[in-house]
Order: C-alpha cells, then sequence, then structure tokens
C-alpha cells in the first residue's frame, strides 16, 4: 500500500471547490519513524475523526533493508524471502480488540474509551488493518492516546484466553452464516480489497505475538488520518508524544511465524444451500486482462456506470447491489425466480450497452457524490485513508470505455456464486 500525492491532489481539488473553504486547513507530513499524518481542519463540525490504517504485505516478498536487525545474515542471503503469511490482517482484526491495552486488562481499558466518549471501529481488508477512532474536539488528544495505545500497545501478559480467541477466529465464528463466509472468500477472490484474505492455518500464542511485532506493527507502511474540527498544532502536538516513540519491528521479532497445518482446506465455493427460501447470485467480472492503470480507473467508474446502466429492480431481481470496488454485483431474486433464470437475467443485465446519455449521467452522479463528500468528516476520513493506486488517469472515451465494459462483462467469462 502506498500513500502519496494524488490523495492529497484530490483532497486539495475538493476544498477549492468549496465555497467556504477558508475554514479548512490540510496538512500531512512524517515523523521520524515513518509515520505519515494526514489531517483535514473541517470547522464547526462538532466531532473528530481519526483513522490508523497498517499495510500488510501477506505473502512472499524481498525482505526490507529495515528487516536487517532481526535476522542473522549469511553470505548469499540478499534474495532471501520474506513470508507473511494471507490472512494475517483479518486475523488481527478479529484478535487485537479482544486483547488488554497499555498495561491494562480489554474491560477496563473500554470502560476508559466510554468515559472519554470515545467510540471505535476495528476493519481489515486484503493486506490492511484500520482502527477509526471518534469524540468530541474537547476529548480530540485523549482519543489520539487511546488510539495509539490500542493499536501498538497490547498487553500480553493482561490478555487471558488468546489460545481460545485464535481458535475462534480458525473456526469463522464471527461469520453469521456459510453465506456471509463464502460472500467474504468470493469478494476476495474478485479482487475487492475490502474483503480481506482468510487464515489458512492455525496459530499458537507465541508465533501470534512474532507476527505482530514483525508484520504488523511498521511506522514505515502506516498512515494516520485525523478530519474534523481540531487545530492543527494541538494535533501535532498529540501525535508526536503518542505516536512518536513507535519504533517498529521489536529486536525480539523473527521474521514470520511459524504456521501449523490446516486443519481444514477451504475453497471457494461456488454454490451453497442455508436455507432461506431466497435466491441470491454474486457476479464478478476479470480486470487482469487490462494494464494495471485503466484496470483501476475502469473499477473506479464501474459502480458509477452500473448505477446509471441497470435498474435497482425489476420483476425478476428485487434488489441489486453493487460493490463499491467495481468489481463484482449482488442480485436478489424475486420468490418465485429460480437460480438459474437470475443468474441468466443477471448476465444479460451486465451485458447492456454504455450509451453516452448513461456515461453523462454516471459522471455527474460521480463527481456529485465527491463534492458532498467534503460535507462529511466520515466520508473525507474515507477518502484521505485510501491508498493510492496505479491508476492511468487520462480520461477514457466513450468507445474505450464501452469496449472494455464488453470485454470484462461477457457473460461466459462471468464467475458466480449461487445461494439459496
Amino acid at each position: 500500500m502506498r500513500f502519496g500525492a494524488m490523495s492529497l491532489v484530490l483532497l486539495f481539488g475538493l476544498i477549492l471547490a468549496r465555497p467556504h473553504a477558508a475554514a479548512e486547513e490540510a496538512t500531512s507530513f512524517r515523523l521520524p519513524n515513518g509515520l505519515e499524518l494526514r489531517a483535514l481542519h473541517l470547522a464547526n463540525t462538532g466531532t473528530v475523526r481519526a483513522r490508523l490504517v497498517f499495510s500488510i504485505r501477506e505473502g512472499l516478498f524481498p525482505r526490507d533493508p529495515v528487516d536487517e536487525p532481526l535476522f542473522q545474515r549469511k553470505p548469499g542471503d540478499r534474495d532471501k524471502l520474506t513470508y507473511t503469511p494471507k490472512g494475517t490482517a483479518f486475523l488481527m482484526s478479529k484478535v487485537l480488540p479482544l486483547l488488554g491495552c497499555a498495561g491494562i486488562d480489554r474491560m477496563t481499558f473500554e470502560g476508559l474509551k466510554d468515559r472519554s466518549g470515545v467510540l471505535s471501529l476495528v476493519e481489515a481488508g486484503s493486506g490492511w488493518i484500520s482502527w477509526t477512532f471518534e469524540s468530541l474536539p474537547s476529548n480530540a488528544e485523549m482519543m489520539i492516546q487511546l488510539l495509539a495505545d490500542e493499536a501498538l500497545r497490547p498487553a500480553w501478559l493482561k490478555s487471558t484466553g488468546l489460545q481460545e480467541i485464535l481458535d475462534r477466529v480458525w473456526e469463522r465464528d464471527q461469520f453469521y452464516d456459510a453465506r456471509d463466509e463464502a460472500a467474504n472468500a468470493f469478494r476476495d477472490a474478485a479482487g475487492d480489497a475490502a474483503a480481506a484474505h482468510l487464515p489458512r492455518g492455525r496459530f499458537d500464542p507465541a508465533g501470534f505475538v512474532a507476527l505482530w511485532s514483525a508484520a504488523v506493527r511498521r511506522p514505515e507502511r502506516a498512515v494516520l488520518c485525523v478530519v474534523g474540527d481540531v487545530e492543527s498544532i494541538p494535533l501535532r502536538r498529540a501525535v508526536a508524544q503518542h505516536f512518536g516513540p513507535w519504533a517498529g519491528p521489536r529486536s525480539d521479532a523473527h521474521g514470520s511465524a511459524a504456521l501449523a497445518p490446516p486443519a481444514t482446506h477451504r475453497e471457494k465455493p461456488e454454490h451453497i444451500v442455508i436455507g432461506t427460501g431466497a435466491t441470491e447470485v454474486w457476479a464478478a467480472w476479470d480486470l487482469g486482462a487490462f494494464p494495471p492503470g485503466r484496470a483501476e480507473s475502469l473499477a473506479a467508474l464501474i459502480p458509477w456506470l452500473l448505477r446509471a446502466m441497470l435498474p435497482v429492480s425489476d420483476g425478476i431481481v428485487n434488489e441489486l447491489e453493487i460493490g463499491a470496488s467495481g468489481r463484482w454485483v449482488r442480485a436478489v431474486g424475486a420468490d418465485w425466480v429460480s437460480l438459474q433464470l437470475l443468474e441468466a437475467h443477471l448476465k444479460e443485465l451486465l451485458a447492456t450497452p454504455l450509451t453516452k446519455d448513461k456515461l453523462d449521467a454516471a459522471l455527474k452522479a460521480r463527481d456529485e457524490h465527491a463534492r458532498a463528500d467534503a460535507l462529511h468528516p466520515h466520508r473525507m476520513l474515507e477518502r484521505l485513508g485510501l491508498p493510492d493506486q496505479d491508476t492511468d488517469h487520462t480520461p477514457p472515451t466513450l468507445e474505450e470505455l464501452a469496449d472494455m465494459l464488453a470485454k470484462c462483462m461477457d457473460p461466459d467469462k462471468i464467475e458466480v456464486l449461487l445461494v439459496r
């Protein structure tokens, strides 16, 4: 994940487009440990939101120079790889919120957040984990302290039942049902960055702690975004005080944690039965045939194009959900509709030709939504926290867009998940 100039360019563009921008102040800088801070002052909003995003490189990667002190080097080791198991972000997002923080147990820490009027949410996706905190402006500095405590300072000695928590995560008890888990796996396979990879093996407590220390707490791979009614100087002071001592990997970390062999091999299902009586079809398309920049540009446009081109419901589809990642849709059928009919109808809808009127309507809706984002701290926080993409910003022509859509929406190439 890379955080850079494009997000700030978009941010400043939105600010300049607003008539009362004089009340806003945007800043971006890095602490000596590599942590990037992005802040936007929105006066008179009555709230402050902060989001800390860790980028976790899951899989095999060349070893970073910053990792060298953690390993005993030998001649010829320069090209060795480091491995972080897929599912690490998901695992951390489910386990860390149940542990104690800053030397106290979890119940006491939650009580401290409640007394400070701080709300919090932990989320994870494909290679990232984030903490989102919100408070009144008067409690902003306390909120920053609590965010640092929760994200950076797990109280291992004050946390009981770590093995039990790890076992529950492996058993997927946090999913509502088989459909919920299958939908996550389907979105992950489709390339939706908001869908986390799932762990493929069990962790023991020692392996979990080693993995957290070596792969997660990395300030040079993190960004802290703060939006709302908070001034720059006190914000910088609070961030420097509570995040400045964050030194990255500890000397007792040993690269990647060992994994036991998976107890079960979970494949992405193509058809699941949960007995609800409703029919549901998920459809995804492959953007891999396009250059990376063009693929990301198309993915960003697809949700707006499909909303302009497709009905929200009709006689066959009762509900149509379009993924924000631009890589999947979900259709819920009417009571009398079979899975085969719903699948065929959805593929037919996705093959609808793009016209100039629909393109103009999609671009207008997208631009209006971007202007509205600047009015809401939580929307702007999400925009600030997005990673930069290798996006080709050359506007495609109508003919180019229509051709690209026709290729990726080819009914013979659409992947589906059927639910009944």
